[in-house]
């Protein structure tokens, strides 16, 4: 990806560990984290180090626990993923995000692309006619993702 990007980006893409950020704080005006969040194994640190350099907002996509996807992988109607990843309820996420910004969770994608085989462009329409009109209490407690808007309290 990072080699895909250089050549977009005037070689300012940079590849370092999640935990151990190479830029001052508040770099960025905006840090977006997004289908990786749930593969790190310190969720507590790769926070800090996403605030740390975040100077007004924050994004995050986060994998849920409460998902319908869950039992029906169970019961053997949809695909299984070999990638292993952590996941999130509600209780969990509110208790990691850091007191110095406010935070704003939304649910998404009660159905996520791989387990329903699909490609991404049919996942896209999909998801445009059928999951944007999904309630949110719904997407919230039993979606695949939460998405995670953070913005500074105090920024500069």
């Amino acid at each position: 990806m990072v080699r895909q990007a250089r050549p977009i980006v005037a070689g300012r893409a940079v590849v370092a560990s999640v935990y151990d950020l190479p830029f001052p704080a508040w770099t960025f005006d905006l840090v977006m984290c997004h289908q990786s969040f749930m593969h790190f194994d310190q969720p507590r640190r790769a926070l800090t180090e996403l605030t740390r350099v975040a100077r007004l907002d924050v994004y995050l996509s986060v994998t849920t626990r409460r998902q319908l996807n869950t039992v029906l992988r169970r019961v053997g109607l949809l695909a299984t993923s070999d990638v292993p990843h952590w996941t999130y309820n509600m209780e969990e996420l509110q208790a990691i995000l850091p007191a110095d910004f406010t935070w704003r969770v939304t649910g998404a994608f009660l159905f996520g692309q791989k387990a329903l085989r699909l490609s991404h462009a049919h996942y896209l329409a999909v998801h445009r006619t059928v999951g944007r009109r999904v309630p949110q209490w719904l997407a919230r407690r039993y979606g695949q993702t939460l998405f995670v808007y953070g913005h500074r309290r105090d920024s500069p």
